[in-house]
């Protein structure tokens, strides 16, 4: 996705901007655990349920055009938390007459410039803003949707802190929420602490695709039972019909196998014939679903090969039980019966 989701913990401050100063108290109060690696405070994280966009005139236009971006703001310790990479010139600096900003690869495409490095000192909203450093692009959402511009502007306020936890240390993180949980309640003694692990709601932005997935768990399992029932009947009855083909067959000299050969060819041409139909049919709706992402992988015909080869496995086993059993029978019986 472009940023570390991992052991990255998100708390809400409540009351938002209004309780900025104290939300730097408690990051100040966090930094001092030793298995915090590192800590921001800003707004949202890279990827949130949500959007924040912006709108703001670029200085170097000819036409002065106002741009939207998606919008990111926080301290200078943003950049480390979620290890984004910097393409071109430096990280933010908090100052006070202007506001620094950084710009993704995306966003370059906006501003019409090709090179990282030529968009380092570019400015906004009459020189108010300044680019002093080009971040690599990162997803806002889930894979369904494109890489997006975004600006970074540095700001001394926030309302959500950005916990990056040692990794090395997996045992100790228990510990280390209950000790930011008591942190917390020093602070807003009288509200109850929101926090989220950043892997849990990425994880969330693809709740449609684990309900699909469980659904057709169910319909192929409930599918596979259908034609396995399906051809096992298939057998039985094609084997009642050629019952005196069979006895003649086996008086005449034929093995076991060449029976059961026999009466598996007919009916393995039909499962043939079956995967010509449905394969076509099944490409084309896994394509439709795999184009409502912007990132996806390609459907290749050894995936249908090996599905073919499987359907002809399962349905071998299935009617070579009653084939084989058809093979095997007395032809003098088959021969009175007829």
């Amino acid at each position: 996705m472009g940023f570390q989701k991992d052991a990255i913990v998100n708390i809400n401050i409540p009351g938002a901007f209004q309780n900025s100063t104290k939300g730097l108290v408690l990051k100040n109060e966090l930094k001092k655990l030793p298995d915090i690696k590192a800590i921001s405070f800003g707004n949202i994280a890279p990827a949130m349920n949500g959007w924040m966009t912006t709108g703001i005139t670029y200085d170097q236009s000819p036409t002065k055009e106002s741009l939207t971006f998606d919008s990111r703001s926080g301290d200078e310790n943003y950049l480390e938390v979620y290890q984004i990479p910097l393409l071109a010139g430096r990280n933010i600096r908090l100052l006070d007459s202007t506001s620094e900003m950084l710009i993704n690869r995306k966003g370059l495409e906006l501003l019409h410039i090709k090179d990282p490095q030529d968009a380092i000192g570019k400015t906004f909203e009459n020189g108010q803003n300044i680019i002093v450093g080009v971040m690599e692009d990162f997803d806002l959402a889930s894979a369904r949707q494109a890489v997006k511009p975004v600006l970074y502007t540095g700001s001394k306020e926030g309302y959500v802190l950005h916990i990056a936890l040692d990794q090395s240390h997996p045992e100790n993180w228990k510990n280390t929420i209950d000790k930011i949980t008591a942190n917390y309640k020093s602070v807003f003694p009288d509200d109850e602490l929101d926090l989220k692990f950043l892997d849990d709601v990425v994880q969330n932005f693809y709740t449609q695709e684990k309900q699909l997935s469980k659904l057709l768990s169910w319909a192929v399992g409930l599918s596979i039972l259908i034609a396995g029932l399906g051809l096992f009947g298939l057998a039985i009855f094609t084997a009642n019909q050629r019952t005196k083909e069979i006895g003649i067959r086996k008086v005449l000299g034929a093995s076991v196998f060449q029976i059961t050969f026999l009466l598996l060819r007919n009916l393995l041409s039909l499962v043939a014939i079956a995967c010509l139909v449905a394969f076509p049919i099944a490409y084309y709706f896994m394509q439709s679903w795999l184009n409502e992402f912007v990132y996806r992988t390609t459907i290749s015909p050894w995936i249908f090969g090996l599905s073919a080869l499987g359907l002809i496995a399962f349905a071998s086993l299935v009617l070579s039980t009653k084939s084989v059993f058809a093979a095997k029978a007395n032809p003098i019986n088959s021969l009175r019966d007829e």
